[in-house]
């Protein structure tokens, strides 16, 4: 956060829905929001920098759906899509 404080740029908030639980053909969601703009400064204070990741976690959050549910039904794959990066 730093570095985008300090080059002024704008940051677009994104949301990937759907990866609590990974499995072969389950469909996955990204939803992009609006750029959020930031003052420049080359020396970004604490309170600066604080300011700008709670805008950034708000608009991430208005991202998501309220009331997401996981699919039922048979999950192919899923122990393994969600333990290989482990």
């Amino acid at each position: 956060m730093i570095y985008v404080l300090r080059a002024g740029v704008p940051i677009v908030p994104a949301a990937l829905i759907g990866t609590q639980d990974l499995y072969w053909g389950k469909k996955l969601m990204v939803r992009f929001g609006e750029p959020l703009h930031f003052p420049t400064t080359l020396r970004p204070n604490r309170q600066e920098v604080e300011t700008a990741l709670a805008t950034l976690q708000n608009a991430i959050a208005s991202l998501l759906p309220s009331d997401y549910q996981e699919p039922t039904g048979i999950k192919p794959l899923r122990h393994f899509l969600n333990h290989m990066l482990w």
